[in-house]
């Protein structure tokens, strides 16, 4: 193992034991994870039963439940970024200047302390979901299902990781940041499909919000797994998803830069 993945490793397992500090909480977070999915079934489920129909725009119930636990099983690692919270705290007590003087990139040293904070919810929560859909719902399982559905797990990530540090940049310039995170997370499940399935938009409507960067957070990867949408389809929204990585990472390093020279003169 090299010097760099030794360094890497060692800050998630340090990243981990603080989790574990606090089993409860991380216990009470995957409820919640699991309750978010438990209401927007029961909103569907309501919905479908006061219409009087089998199908809404084209999806049966079944197909919507199965849907809607996907993006739940998907929402630990896609719906929130805690890189706004460990930014914010970082530049108002000052501790960020401890992350710097480590050798390794900040960027990387945030990534490492997200994805150390959600995992214990992604096992606990995510793969079980998963699997168990999988095998319940007897979804077709195939390479290319796999592949595309782990790729747009992987640049969704790394969306709202990018969203997260533009918005925890901010923290130089506004007192709290909070309320921007919020609406901007709130935002994206409703416009990225979390709560009500872009296929049930108007089709001008529906194709624009699948070429925004926040489908990639949960319709994306959800449609892929479950087949509301085709193979083909997912196979050609990549370049998109790829596209909004490529631009939001630009997007968070001209930040950086800008940040770096603040750090400078400032003294954070």
């Amino acid at each position: 193992m090299s010097s760099a993945s030794r360094k890497y490793s060692s800050l998630l397992v340090i990243g981990l034991k603080n989790e574990m500090a606090y089993r409860w909480d991380v216990l009470i977070s995957s409820f919640m994870w699991l309750l978010f999915s438990v209401i927007g079934i029961l909103v569907w489920v309501a919905a479908y039963s006061f219409s009087h129909t089998n199908s809404i725009m084209g999806l049966s119930l079944p197909t919507l439940i199965i849907y809607f636990i996907v993006v739940g099983a998907l929402t630990p690692l896609l719906g929130f970024s805690s890189i706004v919270d460990i930014m914010t705290e970082g530049i108002k007590g000052g501790s960020i200047s401890r992350m710097l003087i480590r050798p390794m990139s900040y960027f990387s040293q945030l990534i490492i302390a997200d994805f150390s904070s959600g995992i214990i919810n992604i096992l606990l929560v995510s793969v079980p979901l998963l699997v168990g859909m999988a095998i319940l719902a007897n979804i077709h399982v195939t390479l290319l299902l796999v592949s595309l559905f782990l790729l747009y797990i992987a640049i969704g990530y790394m969306i709202v990781s990018f969203i997260g540090f533009i918005v925890g940049s901010m923290a130089f310039y506004l007192t709290d940041v909070y309320g921007i995170a919020i609406s901007i997370n709130y935002g994206s499940m409703i416009i990225g499909g979390g709560i009500v399935p872009l296929t049930f938009f108007p089709n001008g409507i529906g194709h624009l919000l699948v070429m925004l960067p926040f489908a990639f957070l949960a319709f994306v990867p959800a449609a892929t797994y479950t087949g509301t949408i085709s193979l083909a389809t997912a196979v050609g929204l990549v370049p998109v998803g790829l596209a909004w990585t490529v631009i939001l990472g630009i997007v968070a390093y001209i930040l950086w830069k800008r940040m770096g020279k603040m750090i400078n003169v400032v003294g954070v």
